[in-house]
């Protein structure tokens, strides 16, 4: 028969076994290699070499080979920057050329109404086949009553 002491010495011998177990489990896991001599196996994989990139002709060195992603990223952000720079230029001007197009185009459920900028010309569609001169009349009364030259510019009608 075991005594109280036994016991307590047989639960403390489980407990440690079971404690350098699991020890043993979380040093196989651990993700980092210790460290060998003075250097670990991560500052051996580190590469300290000067990269020189010269942006005006578009050439990256690194250690005389030619860093392809680099010079492909900063063409595109250069080319990226001169479209937007030109459709913020494209836009302006229109605006200042038609500044009322941000009200277009109209549309009911009888007609739709839009302003091509390139033709600069309207073009209205009338959905419906009877009191289209009337439906006319009411689009035109509708440019008017938001201010828009329309007499100034072709009106076709699909």
């Amino acid at each position: 028969m075991v005594t109280s002491k036994g016991k307590i010495i047989l639960l403390l011998t489980i407990l440690l076994v079971v404690l350098i177990i699991i020890s043993l489990f979380m040093v196989n896991l651990s993700p980092v290699s210790p460290q060998t001599g003075s250097e670990s196996d991560l500052s051996n994989n580190i590469n300290l070499s000067p990269t020189v990139v010269n942006i005006s002709t578009q050439q990256s060195f690194d250690n005389g080979s030619i860093d392809q992603p680099a010079l492909t990223f900063q063409k595109e952000l250069e080319t990226q920057t001169k479209s937007d720079i030109e459709y913020a230029q494209m836009y302006e001007s229109m605006h200042d050329d038609f500044p009322w197009l941000d009200l277009l185009p109209l549309q009911t459920d009888t007609y739709f109404v839009y302003f091509d900028v390139n033709q600069e010309a309207f073009f209205g569609e009338i959905y419906v086949s009877e009191n289209q001169e009337e439906i006319k009349n009411e689009i035109t009364a509708r440019l008017s009553e938001l201010q828009i030259p329309y007499e100034n510019y072709r009106f076709v009608w699909e």
